[in-house]
């Protein structure tokens, strides 16, 4: 079901969020997410002045390879258009990501080492988007993997939903064997 009708209004900013999975000849697979920021009126910058409507305010992007585990084996961030000069300096570091592991804990690995002054919230915001992401493009190749071994654990996105409860429908159908009776608690 659609938004409801808005109130009459103007635009005055639009933030604009890629992001895709590729896998890699190698056997890799490259996870990519880009940010662009534009304002649709003029923007007074303390270091560059008054901005023109659509001139790019943010234009920043990141890329994360990983293999099939999720292991990191290459992190690397872009600020390409900020506000300040100095942004730019923040991007290097996710290098550092290298050799981690995508998973539960890792949007808090990501706040310990480039959250507040150590970082870019912009950057940082990117890589929630590149975790889901990756989550997304891996699923069938994991999921096929899984499937076809005899001690198949109880695939982890069960329960993490509403359409994927696990005393739903779907859950019932593609999953019998993990699937509860209606109403009853996780």
């Amino acid at each position: 079901m659609p938004l409801p009708p808005p109130a009459p209004r103007d635009r005055h900013h639009t933030r604009r969020i890629t992001a895709q999975g590729f896998r890699r000849h190698d056997g890799l697979w490259d996870i990519e997410a880009e940010l662009n920021d534009v304002k649709d009126v003029a923007y007074e910058n303390m270091e560059k002045g008054v901005l023109p409507p659509g001139e790019l305010l943010h234009g920043m992007s990141v890329r994360v390879t990983v293999d099939e585990n999720f292991l990191i084996h290459d992190a690397a961030a872009s600020t390409d258009h900020s506000p300040f000069a100095v942004c730019a300096a923040a991007a290097p570091g996710f290098a550092r990501l290298t050799g981690m592991r995508l998973g539960s804990d890792f949007l808090e690995v990501v706040e310990d080492m480039f959250g507040g002054p150590k970082g870019c919230t912009h950057l940082n915001e990117l890589m929630a988007v590149v975790l889901t992401t990756a989550y997304q493009t891996l699923w069938s190749v994991r999921e096929a993997k899984e499937a076809s071994r005899a001690d198949r654990k109880k695939p982890s996105i069960i329960d993490r939903c509403h359409a994927l409860k696990g005393d739903g429908n779907v859950v019932a159908l593609h999953w019998p064997q993990y699937a509860r009776k209606p109403g009853s608690k996780p």
